[in-house]
């Protein structure tokens, strides 16, 4: 059973924080670097065979993938980066970035 992936857009996510018992005090729509390597991992995940070979570069964490996969990895996922940059000022701008922040606290009684 493939696991469950939930998207909320800000209404529902503040109807749940609401709902919880949260109030929520400021909402923004960019993360600068989830939504940058939002965009290269993911299309990266899409043309090589193993996923995630960029995040695993940037963070030092070696699966073992071998020095030229590990290597195509690297170069391809910093230039699909690059070309990121104007999805993710678009988004940016629009209010519709890959993430969506939201600070809460519980209500007082």
């Amino acid at each position: 059973m493939a696991p469950l992936a939930v998207h909320f857009d800000s209404k529902a996510l503040l109807h749940c924080l609401g709902a919880a018992g949260f109030s929520a005090h400021q909402k923004w729509h960019q993360e600068f670097e989830y939504d940058l390597l939002g965009w290269s991992q993911s299309t990266l995940n899409f043309i090589m065979p193993y996923p995630n070979v960029y995040f695993d570069c940037l963070t030092g964490k070696g699966k073992g993938y071998g020095k030229l996969i590990t290597a195509y990895g690297c170069f391809v996922g910093s230039f699909l980066t690059l070309l990121s940059l104007p999805a993710v000022a678009l988004g940016t701008l629009s209010g519709q970035g890959g993430t969506l922040v939201v600070v809460a606290s519980l209500k007082h009684k």
